[in-house]
């Protein structure tokens, strides 16, 4: 940056510019050189920094990660009930984990602020060609550092198995690689729940550059078997262990009876059976959807369009958040019945909607980012409008062209728009029906729960903390269920919505900037 103040430092007074201005610009060219020199040796050096920390840190994060599970597994059994460890020992492994976190935490802030710097180079260069009056050969070394810059590629890596910067903390996240590996893990997750009877398969298509990698849904007898067997099981299940251990029931009264609650219980599990056969017989509905917007992602590819950088982050947390309240609320029923199979079955329907309204979230997420997508190119065609009846002269022939790549784009925005939105009202006639059985579970659920909760307030009766908390807990994990899917709603509402905004302004500016 010093360059381009010396540069218009000179434009300040006529004589220093006659006087001083060559040997200026002899300087400057030599100052370019020797930065550029510098910078290619400072690549080359990361280069090897990184080649010779590289088996070490690998080695090093092995070991701690194996560590790290082998602890937390202790302290997850611990506190199931499983084994007794002393306090001590349960500080050590906290102390291990958040020690182990901080080493991380460190290593890749570093590695990141100096990717940064380096990457800031490519920016600083640029600036100084637009804003700084320069000698043509002091121009044309900024411009050859320029195409260096973007073949220069400098990354951090464990033995190059994993990048260290700031990809190694957001890898689960943002990383193709390890987004394709989340989608396959949340899909087997759903399959075992019996919310993805459907298969995915990994296509593999040669093109010009590279071997592109699809992934396309299909229909599956497999997991239609297994459907209808887990609804059968559960079913029969819930029949076995409400009548073995119908007195471990303890909330009850002389207005809710066990037989009440007998029946009620069974009204959970016809409710969960449906829904699995919901998506047993419409599983090509799904298997459409998913497919159809696997194509339109081909489609938006072409403008830069990316799923794995798009912001997956607070998706993940949901599903995160709610395999552990799921797995804490497992323990508290276990707590209470002694029976891990009772606690489960207790739980299922309250676990099975769960899983439904977050893979609904899911859906929805999809349809949010692809519709702000959407709306963000329609943006796009407008600056490239705009600018294109600058101030910059422009040819007859290059302005043809831009009405010609923007009606392109315009059609396939359009296309693709309607396509989503029909996308949409599939999602909400696949979910519908689900999604009101739901509401009456939680519905009922709820009412159950304050009404024991004023019971035994009004009555006076002993206070348990434990089902307190339990009861508490649902009762706003369900709040929670519902809060974050009406929020996605609104998301994508307004995304679609702001599309006819978006376009209403592009077409005064289309207008505005057209000559009459």
């Amino acid at each position: 940056m010093k360059l381009g103040n010396i540069e218009e430092d000179s434009k300040m007074s006529p004589a220093f510019f006659l006087q001083r201005l060559p040997a200026q610009r002899r300087s400057a060219l030599h100052d370019v050189i020797n930065i550029r020199h510098a910078y290619h040796k400072l690549c080359e050096i990361c280069e090897e920094v990184s080649e010779f920390y590289g088996f070490t840190i690998f080695t090093d994060m092995a070991h701690n990660g194996i560590l790290v599970t082998l602890v937390s597994y202790f302290l997850l059994v611990f506190f199931i009930g499983m084994i007794k460890v002393d306090l001590i020992s349960c500080i050590s492994y906290g102390v291990i984990i958040v020690w182990f976190a901080f080493q991380t935490t460190v290593l890749t802030s570093y590695v990141t602020r100096t990717i940064i710097q380096i990457e800031k180079t490519a920016n600083v260069i640029n600036k100084l060609i637009r804003q700084c009056a320069m000698n043509k050969k002091v121009e044309k070394e900024l411009l050859n550092f320029r195409c260096e810059l973007a073949f220069q590629k400098v990354k951090f890596t464990a033995w190059g198995v994993f990048s260290l910067d700031r990809s190694f903390l957001a890898s689960s996240v943002y990383g193709s690689v390890h987004q394709r590996n989340l989608i396959y893990v949340k899909y087997i997750f759903f399959k075992i729940l019996g919310l993805a009877p459907w298969k995915l398969n990994l296509v593999t298509k040669p093109s010009k550059n590279r071997t592109a990698k699809t992934i396309i849904c299909k229909f599956s007898y497999l997991g239609l078997l297994y459907n209808v067997l887990l609804t059968t099981s559960v079913f029969l299940m819930t029949s076995y262990f409400c009548h073995q251990h119908n007195s471990v029931q303890a909330q009850v009264d002389s207005l809710v009876t066990p037989s009440t609650m007998m029946n009620l219980q069974y009204f959970a599990v016809i409710l969960s059976s449906s829904v699995f056969l919901n998506y047993t017989c419409r599983q090509k509905d799904m298997i459409g959807i998913l497919n159809e917007i696997i194509k339109i992602d081909k489609k938006l590819q072409k403008y830069a369009f990316n799923s794995a950088k798009n912001g997956n982050i607070i998706i993940n947390l949901i599903f995160l958040g709610h395999l552990i309240i799921c797995s804490t609320l497992i323990c508290l029923q276990y707590f209470f019945l002694q029976s891990f199979w009772l606690a489960v079955l207790r739980c299922w329907p309250a676990f099975l909607y769960c899983w439904l309204i977050v893979q609904y979230t899911i859906m929805l997420d999809m349809m949010e980012k692809r519709f702000k997508f959407i709306n963000l190119n329609i943006v796009k065609l407008g600056e490239i409008k705009v600018n294109s009846e600058g101030l910059e002269p422009v040819s007859a022939t290059r302005i043809s062209f831009l009405r010609e790549s923007v009606l392109y784009d315009v059609v396939n925005i359009k296309d693709n728009y309607n396509k989503l939105c029909d996308i949409c009202n599939d999602i909400s006639d696949f979910y519908g029906l689900p999604f009101l059985k739901v509401m009456m579970y939680h519905g009922t659920s709820t009412i159950l729960i304050l009404y024991f909760m004023l019971v035994a307030y009004y009555e006076s009766k002993e206070f348990h903390l434990l089902l307190f908390i339990k009861d508490v807990g649902f009762v706003l994990w369900m709040v929670f269920q519902i809060i974050i899917l009406t929020t996605f709603v609104n998301k994508t509402i307004d995304k679609i919505a702001g599309t006819t905004a978006t376009y209403l302004i592009i077409l005064i500016q289309f207008r505005a900037s057209t000559p009459n």
